[in-house]
């Protein structure tokens, strides 16, 4: 069981940065794992995604300007340095791996407030690295991607209008490139922007 938690600092009560821990799943056991070291004053580290190997998750940092960017970040083990998948300019973050670990889907706002961008890129956990990313969704606020169990298709989340909920969409994704066009399912909900949804299927 992998979550964000923040290690308070006792000098600083009013700080938060979230790192990642892991813990084992059976309620008996006490003792949780740190893996990572998140940047400080940036809000932590979030997200996390765990592989049969590792460990992915978005990461916050400050630039010389103190802009906040936000990266998709790899790592192998607890403690680990990691590597990012993304350029801090291209300010990606909810990444989601497809069934097979072969794609990574993740949100990427380049900057933007108002508009942030569904992409898919081929995942090499190999080479610790990432292919040239292909927008599936431009010109809407999404949020919290989600691979089918076949990994055929995408959930999503975005606003149907400028300053709306959030609606629940689905597009077909079979592999990079290849993206249909967006669909709408649901019409006049509000959903909590930050819970991807989650695909049951056989």
């Amino acid at each position: 069981m992998f979550f964000s938690y923040d290690p308070k600092d006792p000098y600083n009560t009013h700080r938060v940065d979230l790192a990642i821990f892991s813990r084992p799943a059976d309620p008996a056991a006490n003792e949780s794992t740190d893996w990572s070291q998140p940047n400080p004053y940036t809000g932590g580290d979030v997200g996390p995604w765990p592989l049969a190997q590792g460990l992915i998750f978005t990461r916050y940092s400050i630039d010389t300007r103190f802009q906040v960017h936000s990266q998709v970040w790899l790592q192998s083990g607890p403690g680990t340095a990691g590597t990012a998948l993304t350029a801090p300019p291209d300010d990606c973050a909810q990444p989601a791996v497809s069934p097979d670990g072969k794609l990574i889907a993740m949100v990427c706002r380049h900057g933007q407030l108002r508009t942030a961008d569904l992409a898919v890129a081929p995942l090499h956990l190999a080479s610790s690295s990432i292919g040239a990313p292909v927008t599936f969704v431009s010109g809407q606020l999404v949020a919290s991607p989600s691979f089918a169990w076949n990994g055929m298709a995408i959930a999503y989340l975005a606003p149907a209008s400028p300053g709306g909920p959030f609606q629940l969409w689905t597009i077909a994704a079979p592999a990079p490139g290849k993206a249909g066009s967006p669909i709408q399912v649901t019409q006049n909900l509000g959903f909590d922007s930050a819970s991807a949804p989650v695909w049951l299927g056989s």
